[in-house]
């Protein structure tokens, strides 16, 4: 159901032993460290390690394209011609492609970015992958994890509900990006999007579920949110402290 070439006209060279038809695309999210690890491993002299387990290719100018108050947290892998601007916090387990730019108090936790997609303003991508030329706009978020803390199961398909649901098996699962995907300002991506290459997502949006080429979202706030519907299983608390 999710083929390659639906969400990625290509994968980047370093990344394609990761990503096949064999198995669902969600699962490299549970293998970043070790890609990092293998990639980093076979292609020493590329990389230099700038903090622990944070490995830059040689040809960024660190002082130039890595803001001095960006947090980067290992491991992470930052591909040639990358920029990392102010406050900007990689929370770890990150691959940015090549030419990424990962922006003014953007968060990235536990994601995979293949070349050139935009984070640049106040972001949040949690355990997602983007596209090649994927953009996000100014508050965009990527949610990754339900409020009932249920497990992550995609139940629609361009709105409407599937036969069989996709049980992802994660527990944190944000999004799957397709190529050139725009996603507009301030949208909610809920847990378990997929959207394929070339759709556009309009600013205000608040959707979930798993969206086709050729899809048509509704200009204003109102598609699907289904897959993100809050169970009817009681919700586990913690006592606040007296």
């Amino acid at each position: 159901m999710t083929k390659l070439s639906s969400f990625f006209t290509t994968v980047p060279p370093l990344l394609q032993p990761y990503f096949t038809d064999e198995c669902p695309l969600w699962e490299a999210l549970g293998n970043t460290e070790l890609i990092i690890e293998k990639i980093v491993t076979t292609k020493k002299e590329r990389f230099t390690e700038i903090l622990a387990g944070v490995f830059v290719d040689r040809s960024v100018d660190i002082d130039k394209d890595i803001a001095s108050n960006a947090v980067l947290i290992g491991p992470a892998l930052i591909l040639a011609g990358c920029k990392i601007r102010s406050s900007a916090f990689l929370r770890g387990n990150i691959i940015a492609g090549e030419g990424c730019v990962i922006g003014n108090s953007t968060e990235l936790k536990n994601a995979i970015l293949f070349d050139h997609v935009e984070a640049p303003h106040f972001n949040y991508v949690g355990d997602s992958i983007l596209g090649n030329y994927a953009h996000l706009g100014a508050g965009v978020i990527l949610s990754n994890f339900r409020l009932d803390k249920a497990p992550i199961v995609i139940k629609r398909k361009n709105g409407v509900p599937i036969d069989e649901p996709i049980h992802t098996g994660r527990q944190k699962f944000g999004a799957i990006i397709g190529d050139r995907v725009e996603v507009g300002c301030h949208s909610v991506l809920n847990p378990g999007t997929l959207l394929e290459k070339n759709l556009i997502v309009y600013p205000l949006s608040n959707i979930g579920g798993y969206y086709t080429q050729g899809f048509s979202f509704a200009r204003t706030a109102q598609s699907s949110i289904s897959d993100a519907t809050v169970s009817t299983q009681p919700i586990p608390t913690t006592p606040l402290p007296s």
